[in-house]
């Protein structure tokens, strides 16, 4: 008898260890859960052995990793208002050669008095290196990848960016940034690769969000692109770059790379709430 119910016992354990090592041994995803808090949103990762990997109060949401056996069961749950994959993003690309200011008409604001003077502007990207032209006029530096300051920018594109917004010194082509008198604050969201997920960007978004005030951000620039997986509404980027324009920031988006068709802008471009930028030939036809 007592064999019988040592078997029986050891039978037990061996499927509870079992059970424990395929649900561990189960994959995992990134994914942005909203909810109505943070702190519910955290709670329901919890509720379905999941790990918190990013706050993100902006959208009242989380960045967790969750098993892949429990995301259509966690999706269901009636707390959660929304699922979204932890998509990537990357840069626009490296501008073309451009054309001086004046075909832009920008002489003509400067001399109106606009050159951005105390204006605080971030450039959410893959960071800003120090050079010549921007020497102390970085203002405040955040990397969301490492989540800290940095002080670097190991892909180019970040300081191309900049270097089109603010640059205060002529190049051989007689040209410089199209607000040269503006601070600068450096948000980098993207690798050296050019690349980064919607988890960076949004933590970005919401460290510009809390320190506005502090820099006096009245712009973001956002060259950078991401897939359309959703309506424009819905998308977690779109959302909070909505949240930073109902907090009387200006964001200003790329088009992308993929135009000049019909439904070629992607996030956040193709949010309405956004100033989204392209380009055009000296013949005036859309560039792609």
């Amino acid at each position: 008898m007592k064999r019988s119910i040592s078997i029986v016992i050891l039978f037990v354990l061996v499927t509870a260890v079992f059970s424990i090592s395929a649900q561990k041994s189960s994959p995992t995803h990134s994914f942005v859960i909203q909810a109505a808090s943070v702190a519910q949103a955290s709670e329901i990762v919890h509720d379905y052995g999941g790990q918190v990997q990013e706050e993100l109060p902006i959208i009242n949401a989380v960045s967790a990793a969750i098993p892949a056996n429990r995301i259509a069961a966690l999706s269901a749950d009636g707390q959660v208002l929304a699922v979204f994959t932890d998509g990537q993003v990357e840069a626009a690309g490296f501008a073309p050669d451009m054309a001086a200011p004046e075909v832009m008409g920008v002489p003509a604001v400067w001399n109106a008095g606009y050159e951005g003077d105390g204006i605080g502007v971030a450039v959410v990207d893959s960071g800003i290196g120090r050079m010549v032209w921007n020497h102390g006029r970085i203002v405040a530096r955040y990397d969301a990848l490492d989540n800290g300051p940095q002080r670097h920018d190991a892909h180019g594109h970040g300081t191309m960016m900049a270097s089109l917004i603010a640059n205060n010194r002529m190049d051989s082509n007689g040209t410089i940034g199209v607000a040269p008198e503006v601070n600068l604050i450096d948000v980098r969201v993207l690798d050296e690769e050019g690349k980064g997920t919607y988890t960076d960007i949004i933590e970005g978004l919401n460290w510009i969000l809390q320190n506005k005030d502090a820099y006096n951000i009245r712009v973001v620039n956002l060259s950078l692109v991401g897939g359309i997986d959703s309506p424009y509404w819905a998308d977690p980027i779109n959302q909070s770059v909505e949240a930073l324009w109902a907090a009387g920031i200006v964001v200003v988006a790329a088009a992308g790379n993929d135009g000049p068709g019909a439904m070629s802008i992607a996030v956040p471009g193709n949010d309405p709430f956004v100033i989204t930028v392209g380009a055009y030939t000296d013949n005036f036809h859309a560039t792609e």
